[in-house]
């Protein structure tokens, strides 16, 4: 039987107010890459209905060994909506995949940024299976660190897409 590698690539593509501020690689998690697996046997596998986007402001940088039930705490998940962002986990809603690429940049995922202070500073972001904030149940996909942590004052709309492909090593 021969096994080929796979190479995994992720990112976030980042705007502010509508403007292109960069891209960031991200790290697929352990739980991520099992659960990416697991689709592919669907008669013991539970599919999770959507994936959502989430921000931090932790210093760690993000290691294989997280999980949706250690990133609220290990990342510090915002779950300020005075310094930070109004509702929950926005929903991640990407174009269909194609040539092992699936891709949201072109319908990314809002983040409303409220600052009482007049700025707001994030640190990463994650893509996971559940929608509360600072909830631990569901799978963690991915996260990711920004180079430099990223400030912005109230009001700002700061959407994210997430992509991801697969490709033979």
């Amino acid at each position: 039987m021969n096994i080929q590698d796979v190479q995994t690539c992720g990112f976030f593509t980042l705007f502010a107010n509508g403007k292109f501020i960069g891209k960031v690689k991200n790290t697929w998690v352990d739980e991520g890459l099992t659960y990416l697996i697991g689709a592919l046997d669907s008669g013991r596998f539970t599919q999770e209905t959507n994936m959502y986007l989430a921000l931090h402001s932790g210093a760690t940088a993000p290691v294989v060994g997280w999980t949706a039930s250690s990133y609220p705490t290990v990342a510090a998940e915002n779950q300020d909506t005075d310094i930070g962002y109004t509702g929950n986990r926005p929903l991640w809603t990407p174009d269909a995949a194609a040539n092992n690429i699936i891709d949201s940049a072109n319908t990314p995922s809002r983040f409303p940024l409220v600052s009482t202070s007049g700025t707001v500073t994030f640190t990463g972001l994650a893509l996971l299976s559940r929608d509360l904030r600072g909830g631990t149940q569901g799978k963690l996909i991915s996260a990711a660190n920004f180079t430099t942590p990223l400030t912005f004052p109230d009001g700002t709309n700061f959407d994210v897409g997430w992509g991801g492909s697969l490709a033979a090593a």
